[in-house]
């Protein structure tokens, strides 16, 4: 007969082979927060969900419990070994999945701006994350400036395996303090090393990692002030690192009030005063550091940063919002973030509501401070506008996925009966097939690439979003040197959002860059985007000088018929374009049509009198046609404008007088 823990058991697994197996089978930009076996061989989900049955066999057949407790035992008796195979398994994870193809987040602003940074032609923009950017700043500068767009992603992984390290061992501390039970500890660690989040380390480009490592801080502090009734001071001023480090995480002013309200309890007002007087102390210290120069630190958008309850009127906020507040598409993104981010802490939850211990949310201090934390954290996650698309901008959300998973883990951790642990360690197994899933697709560049073709629909990501998207797609191609999918990028945004001017100028930009421009979809996107901004001169003149450039090429190689074709198209675009009518004129004249060569040279004159070319261009054509006088008129006009050329023929013109 199937017992209760084994029903239990049982019911969980199912759940997340089904969860699974929908992803599996449509990985679109609804599913993206579990789809990830869709990208990846079809034998390693194969293995998943057996491995997840068989997880489920063993737990409710064998006595697994006394063998967790002894281990939990045994390492606690060992911290030191504890932790060093915690970062061990760290490291092996990090290196094995490391990032090949860094798309998600906006990894690619971070790479130009170091790039122009250490080449001086810009300067290192902190935007509302000084700290995490003078981290890696710091980083590259000791092991020494990246040249090529291989060596940044070298630097970020030994960056983020630093930073790894360090959320590791802060985690364990953490758990240590806030956990009595040995069992309790030992699962706890194991659920913290196979979160998603741990993503953030595995040479991810971005500047979330630091947020993460000084959330873990705070929160550390925090249990310390907690568990000790003192050091309120240092973890207000943990609170403000972690401000400084990404201006976002000042929502979790309420966990730092809380603990500011346990002081004033406990030692007064005087005690809170203080803290909060170091706190400003060292708040003012740093400005007297950057001179009170504030001004580079913050980055501002047009668009607000929360999603309206109707589509805005406004174009800079319409541009940036895929759906609205109460869409059916943002209850799906929020799902996808949760199961992606949060699942672990899902899992203890149900738990908790099983074992009853759900009540006890603010039962301790500890708990208190985390859910002061969390709350405020959810209340933004609800309202926020996501400016990649919340698939793409999973990791601004990832770090607090840690206040979620610990406040879970305190939930359960007061008793390791058989169903917890067994519960726990199912758990696990099942973060952990989760996490290898999303670290794979992320590890291989041909999977990543597939998964976020599948992200980009207009129904959850906007304009504003799409365009970064295809930008740092285009980026990417460039950097692996593959012109003809960058260029598909831009043609496919163009397609999509033909009012869009930007697709076109880096669509142009691509074809340039690339060395292998096809002519007339270059002229065909030029005439599609001067259709939509007619009276922009300065297009105008782009496009003008490319035709005319053209003409030059097809006039050297004596193709006489496209070099008009172009040169036409110039003065068409421009018909005071002297340039064009003088280069027209010479194509008449190897055409042997001497009259419509005089006109255009003229009509180059009469547009521009000071253009000596057109003087001794027709100067020449005037001393082919016998007329010697007319042609020195023009060599001497053309001689006083600097023209070279103009002399010897001058001088040759006063001889035959």
């Amino acid at each position: 007969m199937v017992n209760q823990t084994t029903r239990i058991l049982l019911a969980i697994a199912s759940a997340f082979v089904g969860l699974q197996l929908v992803g599996y089978f449509f990985p679109t930009s609804f599913t993206w927060g579990f789809h990830s076996f869709g990208f990846l061989p079809a034998w390693l989900f194969i293995t998943a969900i057996a491995v997840a049955l068989f997880a489920v066999i063993i737990l409710s057949t064998a006595d697994v419990v006394p063998f967790v407790r002894r281990l939990a035992g045994y390492f606690d008796a060992h911290p030191v070994l504890m932790l060093v195979l915690m970062i061990g398994s760290f490291a092996g994870l990090a290196i094995f999945f490391r990032i090949e193809a860094p798309l998600l987040g906006d990894g690619f602003f971070l790479v130009k701006n170091f790039s122009d940074a250490f080449h001086g032609t810009a300067p290192l923009y902190f935007r509302d994350e000084p700290i995490a950017t003078v981290y890696f700043w710091i980083i590259f500068n000791i092991i020494g400036v990246p040249m090529t767009y291989t060596e940044f992603l070298h630097g970020f992984l030994i960056a983020d395996l630093v930073l790894g390290v360090s959320f590791v061992v802060i985690s364990y501390f953490t758990l240590k303090i806030s956990i009595a039970d040995p069992t309790a500890r030992l699962l706890g660690s194991l659920l913290v090393l196979v979160l998603p989040s741990m993503q953030l380390f595995f040479g991810y480009v971005e500047t979330y990692p630091v947020v993460l490592v000084a959330l873990s801080s705070y929160i550390l502090t925090a249990a310390i002030c907690i568990r000790r009734d003192k050091y309120f001071t240092l973890a207000a001023i943990a609170f403000l690192l972690m401000a400084l480090t990404h201006y976002m995480t000042v929502v979790l002013l309420p966990s730092l009030l809380f603990l500011a309200y346990r002081e004033y309890r406990q030692r007064g007002l005087k005690a809170v005063l203080t803290g909060f007087g170091v706190l400003a102390a060292v708040f003012v210290g740093i400005l007297v550091a950057i001179n009170f120069d504030v001004s580079q630190y913050y980055s501002y958008v047009p668009h607000h940063h929360y999603l309206s309850l109707t589509q805005p009127t406004d174009p800079a906020n319409a541009e940036s919002q895929a759906y609205t507040l109460l869409s059916p598409f943002h209850v799906l993104d929020l799902a996808n973030l949760l199961v992606l981010i949060a699942l672990p802490a899902l899992f203890l939850l149900f738990l908790a509501a099983l074992k009853g211990t759900l009540h006890g949310i603010f039962g301790t201090d500890l708990k208190r401070f985390a859910a002061a934390a969390l709350v405020p954290i959810l209340l933004v996650l609800i309202v926020i506008k996501f400016d990649l698309g919340a698939a793409r901008d999973w990791d601004v959300f990832a770090s607090y996925a840690f206040l979620a998973i610990l406040l879970a883990i305190l939930l359960v951790s007061e008793t390791t009966d058989q169903l917890t642990v067994r519960f726990w360690a199912l758990a696990i197994i099942l973060t952990l097939l989760q996490s290898v899933s999303y670290w794979s697709v992320n590890a291989k560049a041909d999977a990543t690439l597939a998964r976020y073709e599948a992200l980009l629909d207009t129904r959850t990501v906007s304009q504003g979003s799409y365009y970064t998207a295809s930008l740092h797609r285009a980026q990417y191609y460039r950097q692996i040197k593959n012109d003809s999918l960058a260029i598909e990028s831009w043609k496919r945004f163009n397609k999509l959002f033909p009012n869009d001017l930007r697709g076109y100028e880096n669509l142009i930009t691509g074809w340039t860059q690339g060395g292998h421009a096809k002519i007339e979809e270059m002229i065909n996107t030029y005439e599609q985007w001067l259709s939509h901004t007619s009276n922009d001169t300065s297009l105008r003149i782009v496009y003008r000088n490319f035709c005319l450039n053209l003409g030059n090429a097809y006039f050297k190689q004596d193709d006489l018929g496209d070099a008009a074709r172009f040169y036409g198209k110039a003065i068409s675009i421009d018909s005071f374009y002297a340039n064009a009518h003088n280069n027209l004129g010479s194509v008449y004249a190897q055409q042997g049509n001497i009259d419509h060569a005089i006109t255009q040279y003229k009509q180059a004159i009469a547009l521009n009198p000071m253009y000596g070319e057109a003087y001794y261009n027709l100067g020449n054509t005037y001393n082919d046609r016998g007329n010697k006088k007319l042609a020195h008129e023009y060599f001497q006009k053309a001689a006083q404008l600097n023209v070279a050329e103009a002399e010897s023929l001058l001088q040759e013109s006063k001889r035959s007088h």
